[in-house]
């Protein structure tokens, strides 16, 4: 049994919620709903970049218990359009240990010298099928080694069915729990 990592509580933002949820450690939680329904506004009101309301806990401890930069380091948002600010992609990883940035480029189909491509080359959003389950696989893969937990948003209810241990559909007035599906073996697979 993994761990209680995230409680959230009766959380309200915008005109939206109440929502109530629990997320484990090691667990991919899905999310899905409408377009323009808020599920990335629930993102930045759990990592505290949209005002909220409601009780949100992190290993049993209270939000208030915890200054921003703390918490911000605990519960992070990933947008799914990058934001690259030099010119190159081995600019952005500058201090990063060498062989694990060939491994991890290595992983997601990469050669070594990607880290000195120009990010204009870059896709920075939808990703071909391959690279997809690339990602999917590093991830799952990260939450093996690690005691963290991804909430994932995605309209690819196949996607979903991949990566994610349960799956909520977003309304804006709760939370509905989709009929469990059991994992497809492409990110099962090492």
């Amino acid at each position: 049994m993994t761990a209680e990592l995230l409680r959230v509580e009766g959380l309200r933002y915008l005109e939206n919620g109440p929502y109530s949820f629990v997320l484990h450690t090691n667990e991919v939680l899905g999310l899905t709903g409408p377009s323009g329904v808020g599920k990335t506004q629930l993102l930045r009101a759990l990592v505290q970049c949209l005002a909220g309301e409601g009780a949100i806990f992190y290993k049993g401890r209270p939000i208030e218990s915890f200054a921003a930069p703390e918490w911000r380091k605990m519960v992070n948002l990933v947008p799914s359009d990058s934001v690259w600010w030099r010119e190159r992609v081995g600019q952005h990883l500058i201090g990063a240990d060498g062989e694990e940035v060939d491994s991890l480029l290595r992983s997601l189909g990469f050669e070594s010298e990607v880290v000195d491509w120009e990010v204009a080359r870059l896709s920075s959003a939808a990703l071909d099928t391959q690279s997809a389950l690339l990602m999917e696989r590093l991830l799952r893969s990260y939450l093996r080694r690690t005691d963290t937990a991804i909430i994932w948003i995605s309209h690819d209810l196949g996607q979903l069915q991949r990566v994610a241990d349960r799956c909520l559909r977003l309304t804006r007035s709760g939370l509905e729990t989709m009929r469990p599906q059991p994992r497809q073996e492409e990110t099962r697979r090492q």
